[in-house]
């Protein structure tokens, strides 16, 4: 359940920064002059920033496992009943991206995410086969709010990393916990409680904190 109101926050700003890409392509490389350093000294490193994934093509599509939408892994690169949380792949690069999330307690963390890698191994393989390139990024959240390190490495390099996201992340969570805390005696559960929505709004343009 955690789960489910964790991913639409990582799949809306996917879509965000890639529509933010799509408006403001990589700019060209600027060809420099080569100099030269006389014997004994190094070159000063040049800060360039390399590009994310996103970044990399203008036909990415996403399909995410969310109640309100239709949700099918494309079949050209895979027939499966797997359903990762979410799916994002090009055609033009032949690259798809397996996100799959899982909310859990802090000391579960490494476990869930070794797990996650089996259960989507033969997936992988059969992406692969198929000549695709696949990135299985399977990403963690803490029932109590903690951001792991996958989840930060995972966004970082498809761009989309930012400080609203991670508040976003961890007060989603938060707030799933909570009211399962409530409800515990409760013989229902209703799935419109208004403790779930986030208050932030996630900002592509905060991606770079």
């Amino acid at each position: 359940m955690e789960a489910q109101r964790v991913t639409p926050d990582l799949a809306h700003l996917c879509w965000q920064v890639y529509s933010v890409t799509l408006q403001h392509p990589l700019p060209a490389v600027e060809h420099r002059a080569m100099k030269f350093v006389k014997a004994g000294q190094t070159c000063k490193p040049r800060n360039v920033r390399p590009p994310s994934v996103l970044q990399l093509a203008k036909d990415w599509r996403i399909s995410a496992d969310l109640p309100h939408l239709s949700y099918q892994f494309p079949l050209h690169i895979a027939v499966t009943a797997q359903r990762p949380d979410i799916v994002i792949w090009s055609e033009s690069l032949r690259t798809i991206i397996l996100l799959e999330l899982t909310v859990s307690y802090e000391s579960g963390i490494a476990d869930a995410h070794t797990r996650k890698q089996d259960k989507y191994a033969e997936l992988v393989e059969t992406c692969r086969s198929a000549q695709w390139k696949v990135l299985l990024r399977p990403v963690e959240v803490g029932v109590l709010g903690h951001i792991a390190v996958s989840m930060q490495k995972a966004c970082s390099e498809l761009g989309i990393w930012c400080r609203d996201l991670k508040e976003a992340l961890s007060e989603t969570a938060l707030r799933c916990s909570y009211a399962i805390f409530v409800a515990r005696k409760s013989l229902t559960f209703s799935t419109n409680w208004h403790m779930w929505q986030p208050r932030r709004t996630l900002s592509p343009e905060d991606e770079s904190k």
